[in-house]
C-alpha cells in the first residue's frame, strides 16, 4: 500500500528543528486518504426531475482505490473503481473509474472527464478555492484578479467537528466543504456540500440542483424544468 502524502507533506509542512517538541500542524491530509485497497460503500438516494416529473432511484455505491502509478508531477495518481447494486443482496456491477491525485496544495478527483478540486491544504475554517479550476464548467461566482471569469468557490467549514449520519454512524473529526449555497427558489437552486471524516474520506454528500420555469405563467411557482436531488451516505468502509 502506498500513502499519497509524501510529496504533499514535503511542500506544506515545515517542522522546526529548533523545537522538536512543537506539535505538527494538522493540515487535513488525513481527511482525503488514498490507500490502495481502501473502499467505502454508500447508500444513494437520487431523484431526477424533468418538467416536474420525478424519477427516484435508491441503490448502493462502492468506491475502491484499486491501483496507483507515478505521474508527471512525481506524485501518484490513484485509480478509483466505482460499482453499484440495487441493494445489499444484489451483485455489484461496474459503473465507471475515476482518478485522484494531489497537485501542490490540492486534492483533485477526475470524475469521468471532469477534474474537480475537492480539498485545499492546509485545511482551515473559511478557506476558499475554485473547485472548477481544472475544468470548463465555470460556475455562478467570480474568480480571477479582476473577478473576470465564472467559477464555483468552494468553502471549508467545521474543521475537526463531529458529524452524525442519519444511519447513526458517528465520526469524531470531520470537515465540511460547501460547494455552492444558492437557495434561490425563483430561477435556479444550487445547494451542494460534501463531508469528509479523518482517515476515511467522503462520508456524506448532498446536492440539490433545480432549474425552475421562468415563463410568465409559472414564474415563482417553483415548477421545476429540470434538475436533481442527491444524497450519498456512508454505510461501510474498510480495506481489502
Amino acid at each position: 500500500m502506498r500513502y499519497c502524502f509524501l510529496t504533499v507533506i514535503s511542500v506544506i509542512l515545515i517542522v522546526s528543528c529548533k523545537n522538536s517538541t512543537e506539535p505538527i500542524q494538522d493540515v487535513g491530509l488525513d481527511y482525503f486518504p488514498l490507500i490502495v485497497g481502501a473502499y467505502q460503500i454508500y447508500t444513494v438516494d437520487e431523484t431526477q426531475i424533468n418538467q416536474s416529473v420525478e424519477q427516484k432511484f435508491i441503490y448502493e455505491l462502492k468506491v475502491k482505490v484499486v491501483d496507483s502509478a507515478i505521474n508527471q508531477e512525481n506524485g501518484y495518481t490513484y485509480t478509483i473503481q466505482r460499482q453499484k447494486r440495487d441493494n445489499a443482496t444484489s451483485p455489484w456491477s461496474s459503473l465507471d473509474s475515476w482518478t485522484a491525485r494531489f497537485a501542490s496544495r490540492q486534492a483533485i478527483i477526475k470524475e469521468g472527464n471532469t477534474a474537480v478540486v475537492k480539498l485545499m491544504f492546509p485545511a482551515t475554517n473559511g478557506l476558499e478555492w475554485d473547485g472548477n479550476a481544472f475544468n470548463t464548467l465555470g460556475g455562478e461566482q467570480s474568480c480571477g484578479e479582476n473577478k473576470n471569469y465564472p467559477c464555483d468557490i468552494y468553502r471549508l467549514e467545521n474543521f475537526g467537528k463531529e458529524f452524525v449520519l442519519t444511519n447513526g454512524m458517528t465520526f469524531a473529526e470531520t470537515i465540511t466543504v460547501i460547494q455552492n449555497d444558492n437557495p434561490d427558489l425563483i430561477v435556479k437552486q444550487d445547494v451542494r456540500k460534501e463531508v469528509f471524516a479523518k482517515n476515511i474520506g467522503l462520508i456524506y454528500k448532498e446536492s440539490t440542483v433545480l432549474e425552475y420555469c421562468t415563463a410568465t405563467a409559472c414564474l415563482g411557482k417553483q415548477k421545476v424544468d429540470k434538475g436533481y436531488k442527491y444524497k450519498q451516505t456512508l454505510k461501510e468502509y474498510g480495506s481489502d
